[in-house]
């Protein structure tokens, strides 16, 4: 079995690898909790993805403190676990699984950069309310290039409320971008 991090030094045509990005591969490829990503291809693809997505600034973040550890469990799509004492924990329920393995495994990607977004931008520790935190970490998604599948995956739960909200966001991030390619074009 290779490793995600030989995976991603092996890419061809992949651009030198940053001692950062280097570094935080290496260190989501030997964690022990994370084997069962590895053993996976789906998920694996889908890591290789989401590191492909975080630039050197936020991974250095990302990995400043303590590890980010991604687990299997029960409920439904992911959640962060606020700070533990030796690391960061996001919570992979059944229903993200099945979209890892369905024809749509991207929408599951966008799904982990929201989760991250939770850690990156520290809600843990900040005095927010769930939607205010839920519209940054889409945000955060979106930024990263994950905007179209996140709004895909919120799109199936239009039911609610706050995820009326968190489309509506979605679509105003979107209208901003395609403005600012109009002016940047003329």
């Amino acid at each position: 079995m290779l490793a995600l991090f030989e995976i991603f030094t092996k890419r061809k045509n992949k651009r030198k690898l940053s001692s950062i990005r280097e570094e935080s591969i290496q260190n989501f490829s030997m964690h022990p909790e994370h084997q069962w990503i590895l053993e996976d291809p789906e998920f694996k693809r889908a890591f290789e993805y989401l590191f492909d997505s975080l630039d050197d600034r936020i991974l250095a973040q990302l990995s400043k403190h303590k590890p980010v550890i991604f687990i299997k469990s029960s409920g439904r799509l992911s959640l962060v676990v606020p700070s533990q004492d030796q690391a960061h924990i996001v919570m992979l329920f059944p229903d993200l699984i099945k979209v890892m393995h369905s024809a749509s495994p991207l929408r599951a990607v966008a799904i982990l950069a929201h989760e991250l977004g939770h850690i990156y931008l520290d809600h843990a520790h900040k005095d927010l309310d769930d939607l205010s935190a839920q519209l940054e970490a889409d945000e955060f998604s979106f930024h990263l290039g994950w905007g179209g599948e996140l709004f895909s995956v919120l799109e199936d739960h239009s039911n609610s409320r706050d995820c009326r909200l968190r489309l509506q966001n979605l679509s105003r991030l979107f209208k901003s971008k395609e403005a600012y390619e109009h002016q940047s074009a003329l």
